[in-house]
């Protein structure tokens, strides 16, 4: 999303956080996701039947430390 050629013309001003699911996020992607956007970066951790999230990285964890979980 970062790399396609119109994501700076798009208007994402009412964003608040972004939150990934299922495995960990590079620190460093994090970072740019943080550093473009302007928002927080969540990993979360899930299933349907816990409808859906079960776990959850702070929004003020540090990059390596939302890095090396699942939420």
């Amino acid at each position: 999303m970062l790399d396609y050629p119109s994501f700076g013309a798009r208007d994402l001003s009412s964003l608040r956080a972004l939150i990934g699911g299922g495995s960990p996020v590079l620190p460093e992607l994090v970072r740019r996701v943080e550093f473009a956007l302007g928002v927080p970066f969540s990993i979360v951790l899930g299933q349907t039947e816990a409808a859906p999230c079960m776990t959850q990285t702070r929004l003020d964890d540090t990059p390596a430390d939302r890095a090396h979980t699942f939420g």
